[in-house]
Order: C-alpha cells, then structure tokens, then sequence
C-alpha cells in the first residue's frame, strides 16, 4: 500500500493498494481557501426510508412475477400440487436454463427443481 501525506498537515492525499488496483487521490487540491456552503447542498431527488422500502419492494416482486412467468411459459402453467395438501407451485424461479430445462423455485412452503439427466 502507498499513502501520500502532506507533510504541514499529516493529511491523506491519497493511497494505492497496487495488489488490488484500488486506489483514490485528490486531483486539484487548494488549501485555506473559503468553501461556498451551497456545494454541500443536494438539489437532486429525494427518497424518505419508506418510500425507498416501498421501491425495494416493487423491485421484487417484478423479479418474482417475471421468475413465475418463466415457470409457466417454459415448464408449465398448472399447478403442480401433491396429494399432500402442499402447493408447489413456485413464485420465485431463481436459477433457470432455457438450453437443459434445468431449474430450481421456490415458494413460501416448498422448492422444487429438475435438473438434466446424464446419457
């Protein structure tokens, strides 16, 4: 690792960790100058935690619709229910391979999966 230090002040300039390619480094730096208080002000959009939770949210279940579309359109679209009253059905189709049928799902209760068979 290399660190660069102003000597006056013992601030990190910056550092370079070569091993990894990671790095960061001020590239114009002024000293003693005033700062504008307005270029710590945001002006960009804005997210309360809810609303943020609620984007999450919908982000996943759009996942989880289009895993169950894969499911229906690729394997099949009836339900696939065991004389157990257990539904295994799928809502959530992480892991699919159009080439090899293979996949695995999910639901609340139950996981089900095929996977290629050899020769």
């Amino acid at each position: 690792m290399r660190i660069w230090v102003d000597i006056e002040t013992g601030r990190i300039l910056g550092y370079r960790v070569d091993a990894v390619g990671v790095g960061a480094h001020y590239v114009d730096l002024t000293v003693g100058q005033p700062i504008d208080s307005s270029m710590f002000a945001w002006s960009g959009p804005t997210q309360t935690q809810q609303e943020r939770q609620d984007e999450l949210r919908r982000r996943s279940d759009d996942v989880k619709r289009h895993q169950a579309r894969w499911f229906a359109n690729t394997v099949t679209a009836e339900p696939l229910i065991a004389r157990v009253p257990v539904d295994f059905t799928p809502t959530t189709v992480p892991a699919a391979d159009d080439g090899a049928g293979a996949f695995e799902g999910y639901n609340e209760h139950t996981m089900l999966a095929r996977n290629p068979r050899g020769a």
